[in-house]
């Protein structure tokens, strides 16, 4: 709808042709408007069509370079343990190995992908990070980690997707420790959220890069992993109008930072 006024500097008497002229001007001008306004709508869900081509494209290539690796590697060993010469034990555990690879990336993939617009409710995020915890337990053991709480501010999300980022980051933390005693320290800064660790660090060339699928940290080589994890805790806090960021240099460990909406 579009309002179209005429402002004179002096009092008019009432003119009928000056009306039915006014009138016709308005009746010439709303259809142009009008084609205008469709015109600008068709041209942002083209805009929006090819990214989302473009994104789809990216995602499906991705997804066929890191998945042919591991299938590959079945097949490879598989097809060796037919040699009756050959130690069938070591090739069909080498196979095993990467059939593991294979499906650990496509639940990864399968969690990534069905990410949509989450639920919203007040969350208690000390539960969530405890669940969160809990989960991990037996790893946080046997890397004999020490985990500092403090009280975390009640945000407004899902709670199943919010607890599926903390998961990620502290599996990372434990994944990514250095020599000395994991410590991992979890609280917020007003209305941001820390997880924050004292492992090998990451070199601020990848910080961004390690939120894109499949990409990981230059010092991550020794070390299984898909790289999904922060490629899905960042898509599920955008999904919730947040942010998720990191602090970091090598040796230093690493501070990951979530602004949510409060609750």
């Amino acid at each position: 709808m579009a309002v179209l006024g005429f402002f004179a500097d002096h009092r008019r008497t009432e003119d009928e042709r000056w009306t039915n002229m006014l009138s016709a001007i308005a009746a010439q001008l709303g259809p142009v408007l009008a084609r205008k306004r469709a015109e600008d709508e068709l041209a942002r869900q083209a805009v929006e069509l090819a990214r989302s081509n473009a994104e789809l494209k990216l995602f499906a290539e991705l997804t066929a370079h890191e998945l042919h690796q591991p299938l590959h590697g079945v097949v490879h060993f598989l097809s060796q343990a037919l040699d009756h010469s050959a130690d069938h034990s070591a090739l069909i555990e080498s196979a095993l190995s990467s059939a593991r690879r294979l499906q650990e990336s496509i639940e990864s993939l399968l969690r990534y992908a069905s990410v949509g617009k989450p639920a919203r409710e007040p969350v208690d995020v000390d539960e969530v990070v405890d669940q969160a915890v809990a989960d991990l337990m037996l790893e946080l053991s046997a890397a004999g980690a020490a985990l500092d709480r403090h009280p975390l501010p009640r945000v407004d999300g899902d709670p199943s997707q919010l607890r599926a980022v903390f998961h990620n980051l502290i599996a990372n933390a434990i994944r990514y420790r250095a020599s000395q005693r994991l410590r991992i320290e979890i609280g917020a800064e007003g209305d941001v959220l820390y997880v924050r660790d004292n492992g090998r660090g990451i070199d601020p060339r990848d910080h961004e890069r390690i939120f894109e699928l499949f990409r990981r940290a230059g010092s991550a080589g020794d070390v299984d992993g898909v790289g999904i994890g922060l490629a899905l805790s960042r898509k599920i806090v955008e999904a919730h109008d947040g942010e998720l960021w990191l602090e970091s240099v090598p040796g230093n460990g690493a501070t990951f930072f979530l602004r949510l909406p409060v609750a």
